[in-house]
């Protein structure tokens, strides 16, 4: 007899209003958000990309940022909420 495999959906947290005030602060220094803005987007094709400020790796900045106080976001909820507060 196959063991039934069973997957637990975890549900999706919104962005609390800390979570959004941090993501604010990091955009707000001086220079983060023209980074974020200006990276180039790593295309995922196998080659080495010589800068380490990918639009990737900027995320994953603000991503640790924003575990830094508490909050635990993927690298597409941070680009999402990035845009959806650009109006992009």
């Amino acid at each position: 007899m196959a063991e039934k495999c069973t997957v637990q959906a975890t549900k999706r947290e919104g962005w609390t209003k800390q979570a959004e005030e941090s993501l604010l602060q990091w955009l707000e220094t001086p220079g983060n958000y023209d980074k974020f803005r200006s990276a180039p987007q790593d295309k995922g094709d196998g080659r080495k990309r010589t800068s380490s400020n990918t639009r990737m790796d900027i995320t994953r900045k603000i991503v640790e940022h924003l575990a830094k106080s508490g909050a635990v976001k993927t690298e597409k909820q941070v680009t999402t909420k990035v845009h959806n507060l650009v109006g992009k």
